[in-house]
């Protein structure tokens, strides 16, 4: 009767275990990766690293890699809008 309950209650203990360790890898949002770039950058490196079904499957890893292409679009975008590159181009010269 004894083994049973020491049975019982390692198993409750190994299964409490299990559902707190889940808890605290919880997927991270996109707007948590936006805020927090060296995360970010963390976790595309390791990303990287996975097998692409993996990494597709892995809310993370597209929350972080929506987040790098939103960023990098921004950056994109404000470089394109400064006053340099407003030119004719590349090796433009003038003809007189």
């Amino acid at each position: 009767m004894k083994i049973k309950k020491i049975f019982y209650y390692s198993a409750l203990v190994m299964f409490l275990i299990l559902v707190v360790s889940a808890c605290d890898k919880a997927a991270r949002t996109g707007e948590y990766f936006d805020t927090h770039e060296a995360e970010r950058s963390a976790r595309i490196e390791e990303c990287k690293k996975l097998d692409p079904t993996e990494m597709q499957s892995d809310k993370d890893c597209q929350a972080a890699i929506m987040s790098w292409s939103k960023a990098e679009h921004k950056r994109l975008k404000e470089g394109l809008n400064t006053p340099q590159s407003k030119s004719n181009g590349i090796g433009f010269k003038e003809i007189r």
